[in-house]
């Protein structure tokens, strides 16, 4: 750390990142008396070289933020000038007027620490520390005057702090950012004092609008952590002293590396990979069952069934039968017999989620009998549960009213107690339930069988309005939703093949002996009716050998089931970017793949009526059957061009990074040259076996693309092959071609670009004479270089910013 003494003259630093020069530079700290110009390529990288700080961008914008050094992904795990980003790549740190602030090319103030030192000037010194954590210190006597680590935005790093600071008055919460605009304010996770009890909490703008709370911090940890993990990984601590009463997140074992970070409503802990240079997920608690409420009053939800979410306690009945039994919980349960005040007693639930703390009374002086005999006599007392609150102490808590947003665990959690009126007539009490269940048994049994009532389910469409709008226009079938449960074993983990954004594939055996693949749509899933319906409608108007087929749907419930053909190899993504597997494809296998791909892709453009466009092709949407046969799946984002029509104009661009074109990305036009272009893409990575999203990340300002057609132009095209697959196959002729075909593929204007048909052509025959390719000028790589950025006048309903995107994204 330099040091000295301090000056009136502003000291300016130039920040911005880009790592594409073998001379960038880069400090641990700064001091206000040097006049030290960051250039171009430069950064401040703390001592160790283990976080790094400059300016990344994020879709057209640039922000001043912190990184591990070593993520190829440059996530961001603080970030200052959220709310007022850069269009360029270029900004300026300096100390002006005793204080950090950051500014633009017109010198205007962008971002500032908001130091307030009460006059005191003297020597100041900014560095970032190798726990991540970017500090001003007072050079005289290394006084912290100012630190990230007093103002998380999305991350939580070890030694930081969640919760209410009373010295400061500061709440400390993380916030998500939002997907379109990193200015606003998403979801919040933030620690909630209830009398006494401390949770967490996300919750959108409108705090009362909530969508997960934890259970009550129970000295050691918040209930929902797996205990394995909390004592394997992470220990939080709470602190509470005259000064502050947070939460800190502390690490357990020497070479443990998380951070607790927010990811849309999700809040997740991510732990360090030093081999894959990235971060990874370990855990995060919300899944459907453990959402804000999904229960209504005095139900709670449960883990131990497969399609019984929600459970009356005993002595309750649903408010709502009806609903009820088409699975909306909503109005949940009401009791069977009212208290009285004399005669009740307490039903025991265990392994519980304690419910809504909202209205709890505490009491930390009394003990587990007298908390059960004060609830008893209180007649507006409904429940209590005697639990540790902080490391050593316990306390008594009380509930009135309704009690809600509670959970059965498998394992863990509380006992909780639940007053009861006292059972007048045991046996008229079981003669009736049993008489209703065997009637409600029945009536369900006959509707399954039969499917003669027409049930809507909360927030979507009748299985009627299904049959109606698709079975007429498909070939395929409706599968019953028990016959599909049954065929997969109740969806069991044992069948389970795989899971991503969309939801989870699960290996199923129908009745008739077939194999197949059922895709389960998660319920949180933003696909809908419409998306549901076109993927349907599309996929089964269509047969190819290069096709993946869909033998039957679902949408029962509140599920939604696609039944593919069942794909014994996985996808190709499986094999091309793994080390160990990639060995398993030699060139000729790679050839025949790439070639079926097209075969498929030209059915779609071609044959298919009318015409579909994928817009998401990509290696993990080619999965690849017996013999490794390819075959296109995943036509949920699939578009039809109507009337003869050559390309269409949508208002956002839909697909995955990396794999989408320039005129598609920016401006929304969309045409069978977006397909061929994300194709090209899929072709360079199977033959490189490097991901162009993971490439343009790690080299910025640079593409696999590019990299490709350097070497190419260079007549040096073995430098760029997958040398896991090289063998006795490989045909160095077929390898040019192919590669020149990826090439022209990926030209950046699509007129330069062939059609389906000249492409699946071009790679059947030598014969045929092959445009040379131009550089492709991949336009990510431009905008990481802040080309596009300092030029482009995108508007913003058609900018990078309304891409929905399904793989990495920098936050």
């Amino acid at each position: 750390m330099r040091t000295s003494n301090y000056g009136y003259n502003t000291f300016l630093i130039f920040l911005v990142f880009l790592e594409v020069s073998s001379s960038s530079s880069t400090y641990s700290s700064v001091s206000t008396s040097e006049k030290r110009t960051v250039s171009f390529n430069e950064t401040i990288v703390s001592p160790g070289n283990v976080y790094e700080l400059g300016l990344l961008p994020t879709d057209l914008n640039w922000y001043l933020g912190i990184w591990h050094k070593e993520d190829i992904f440059k996530q961001f795990i603080w970030v200052a000038n959220r709310d007022k980003p850069f269009s360029i790549s270029t900004g300026t740190l300096k100390f002006s007027e005793n204080n950090l602030v950051l500014s633009d090319k017109d010198n205007s103030h962008v971002w500032s620490a908001n130091m307030n030192r009460g006059g005191v000037r003297s020597p100041m010194v900014a560095e970032l520390l190798d726990n991540g954590n970017f500090v001003v210190k007072d050079s005289n006597n290394d006084e912290v005057l100012w630190q990230t680590f007093d103002y998380p935005t999305d991350t939580l790093l070890p030694e930081m702090k969640l919760g209410r600071d009373k010295k400061t008055g500061i709440n400390k919460v993380l916030t998500s950012w939002h997907p379109d605009d990193p200015s606003r304010i998403g979801y919040s996770l933030q620690v909630k004092n209830q009398a006494g009890l401390f949770e967490l909490s996300v919750c959108g703008q409108d705090t009362s609008k909530c969508f997960y709370r934890s259970d009550p911090w129970d000295g050691r940890r918040f209930g929902d952590i797996p205990l394995d993990f909390s004592l394997n990984y992470v220990s939080p601590n709470w602190t509470r002293n005259v000064e502050d009463s947070n939460f800190t997140f502390l690490m357990t074992g020497q070479n443990n590396n998380s951070i607790l970070t927010m990811e849309g409503r999700l809040p997740q802990i991510l732990t360090w990979e030093p081999e894959r240079m990235m971060w990874s997920l370990s855990w995060h608690p919300l899944d459907f069952y453990s959402k804000y409420q999904i229960c209504g009053p005095n139900s709670y939800s449960s883990r131990t069934t497969t399609f019984s979410v929600c459970t009356c306690i005993k002595g309750f009945d649903p408010a709502f039968h009806e609903n009820w039994s088409l699975r909306d919980w909503r109005g949940g349960c009401e009791r069977t017999t009212r208290l009285n005040c004399t005669g009740d007693h307490f039903l025991q639930l265990k392994n519980m989620k304690l419910p809504d703390t909202k209205d709890v009374t505490v009491d930390m002086v009394i003990g587990k009998k007298n908390c059960e005999k004060r609830c008893l006599r209180d007649c507006d007392c409904t429940a209590y549960a005697y639990v540790t609150i902080l490391k050593g102490h316990a306390g008594c808590v009380m509930w009135t009213g309704a009690l809600n947003d509670f959970q059965n665990y498998s394992v863990g959690g509380r006992d909780l107690y639940v007053k009861v009126a006292a059972a007048i007539d045991h046996v008229i009490i079981i003669i009736g339930v049993v008489v209703v269940a065997l009637a409600t048994f029945a009536t369900y049994y006959y509707w399954k069988q039969h499917n003669r009532r027409t049930i809507i389910t909360h927030g979507g469409p009748s299985k009627t309005m299904i049959m109606n709008e698709i079975a007429r226009q498909t070939r395929c079938e409706f599968m019953n939703l028990v016959h599909v449960a049954e065929a997969t074993n109740d969806f069991s983990e044992a069948n389970k093949l795989g899971e991503g954004g969309f939801g989870v594939v699960y290996k199923g055996t129908l009745p008739n002996g077939n194999t197949v693949a059922v895709k389960r749509l998660a319920i949180t899933s933003s696909q809908g009716f419409n998306e549901f319906k076109n993927e349907v409608q599309t996929i089964s108007s269509v047969l190819h050998i290069n096709l993946v087929r869909l033998h039957g749907y679902c949408w029962e419930d509140r599920e939604q089931l696609l039944i593919y053909e069942y794909m014994e190899n996985s996808s190709l993504n499986y094999y091309i970017f793994d080390e160990t597997q990639s060995s398993l494809l030699n060139w000729e296998k790679r050839f025949c793949i790439i070639k079926g791909i097209v075969q498929g892709l030209s059915y779609l453009h071609n044959y298919a009526t009318p015409s579909i466009i994928h817009r998401d092709l990509k290696p993990s949407n080619i999965l690849l059957g017996k013999d490794m046969i390819p075959k296109i799946s995943d036509f949920g984002m699939a578009k039809l061009l109507e009337n003869d029509e050559i390309q269409s104009t949508t208002g956002k661009a839909v697909g995955t990074r990396g794999y989408m074109s320039e005129e598609y990305a920016l401006h929304g036009k969309l045409s069978e040259r977006s397909d061929i272009f994300s194709f090209g893409v899929t072709l360079l990575e199977i033959v490189t076996g490097k991901r162009n999203i993971e490439y343009c990340n790690y080299y910025r300002g640079d593409s696999l693309l590019d990299y490709v057609w350097r070497h190419f132009d260079e007549g040096n095209i073995l430098h760029v092959v997958d040398p896991n697959f090289v063998d006795s196959s490989l045909v160095e002729e077929e390898l040019w071609r192919t590669i020149q075909v990826g090439l022209l593929c990926v030209q950046n204007d699509e007129d330069d670009r062939p059609s389906t048909e000249s492409v699946a052509l071009m790679l059947s025959t030598s014969k045929m004479e092959i445009p040379l390719p131009k550089k492709p000028n991949y336009f990510y790589a431009r905008l990481i270089r802040g080309e596009i950025a300092s030029s482009s006048s995108v508007t913003e309903s058609t900018s990078i910013n309304q891409i929905t995107l399904s793989a990495i994204k920098s936050r």
